[in-house]
C-alpha cells in the first residue's frame, strides 16, 4: 500500500503543472461565480430600493376603457392605492432627411403632481408646469439615444394628426428600467421605440378618451388580505361591465 501511495505522489509531482492548472481553473471559476453572485445581489437590492422609492404598483389591469368611478371605488378599498391612466402608442417624428418615425408609447400622468404609485424620478429638467401647455417627459434610454434634452421639441403623430410638444424633462420609471415593448418584442432598441409621459388632459385629447382610462394600476398594503382585496376589485370591475 505504501508503494502505491508513493507512486501516486510521484505521478502527481511529475504532472504538477497540469494539476496546478486544473486547480487554478477551479479556483477561477469559483471566484467568478462569487463575484457574479455578489453583483446580482447588489443589483437586485438597487432595483428593489428604486421600486420602493417610486412605490411601484403590484397589479396592472388593461382594458378597452373604464370610467373614473371604477378607479375611485378601487382606491377606496382599505389598504389599496390605485390610479387610472391612458396608455397607447403613436409615432414620434425624429426628423432628418430620412423622415424616420419611431414608435412611442404614451403614459398619462397627473398634471399637477407625480402619481402616488408608479412615480417617476426626474434626471434633468422639471415636472409639468402649471400652464398646462403641450409638454412631455421623455424616458431616459430614449432621450440618451437621440440626445433629447429639456427644452427640445418633438412632433407626435396619431391618426395622421401631428402635434408638437416641448420636452419638459428626462425621467426614469420603475416600470421601464428595462424597456420592453411587448411579449412579442422583448428587446426593442431606443432607435425604434421610446417611452413618453404626458399630462392626462393632453392624452385624453390625442387619443379621444375624455373622462376614461384604459389601464388601472394599484398596490395593496402588506397587512391586507390580497385574495380578499382582489375579489373586491373584480366585483368593482364586473359592476362596471369589465368581465376580463
Amino acid at each position: 500500500m505504501k508503494r502505491l501511495n508513493l507512486k501516486l505522489f510521484r505521478d502527481i509531482w511529475k504532472s504538477r503543472i497540469q494539476y496546478g492548472a486544473v486547480a487554478f481553473i477551479i479556483f477561477l471559476g469559483v471566484a467568478i461565480f462569487i463575484c457574479c453572485y455578489e453583483a446580482y445581489l447588489n443589483l437586485n437590492l438597487s432595483y428593489n430600493a428604486f421600486y420602493d422609492r417610486m412605490n411601484m404598483a403590484d397589479y396592472w389591469i388593461s382594458v378597452d376603457w373604464v370610467g373614473r368611478r371604477a378607479v375611485k371605488e378601487i382606491n377606496e378599498i382599505p389598504g389599496v392605492q390605485a390610479y387610472g391612466r391612458i396608455v397607447d402608442d403613436l409615432f414620434i417624428e425624429m426628423g432628418g432627411e430620412s423622415g424616420e418615425k419611431v414608435v412611442g408609447r404614451v403614459l398619462s400622468l397627473p398634471e399637477s403632481a407625480k402619481p402616488a404609485i408608479n412615480s417617476i424620478e426626474i434626471e434633468a429638467g422639471q415636472y409639468f408646469s402649471r400652464t398646462l401647455g403641450r409638454e412631455i417627459l421623455v424616458e431616459r434610454h430614449f432621450a440618451d439615444y437621440y440626445n433629447i434634452r429639456p427644452g427640445d421639441w418633438l412632433t407626435l403623430e396619431k391618426d395622421n394628426i401631428k402635434s408638437s410638444f416641448k420636452v419638459r424633462g428626462v425621467v426614469m420609471s420603475p416600470e421601464y428600467i428595462w424597456v420592453v415593448k411587448s411579449a412579442q418584442e422583448p428587446m426593442p432598441t431606443p432607435r425604434t421605440f421610446g417611452i413618453i409621459f404626458m399630462p392626462l388632459r393632453e392624452a385624453e385629447n390625442i387619443f379621444g378618451m375624455g373622462g376614461i382610462y384604459n389601464e388601472i394600476s394599484f398596490s395593496i398594503a402588506s397587512d391586507q388580505d390580497k385574495d380578499k382585496v382582489l375579489e373586491q376589485v373584480k366585483d368593482i370591475l364586473r359592476r362596471n361591465y369589465i368581465k376580463r
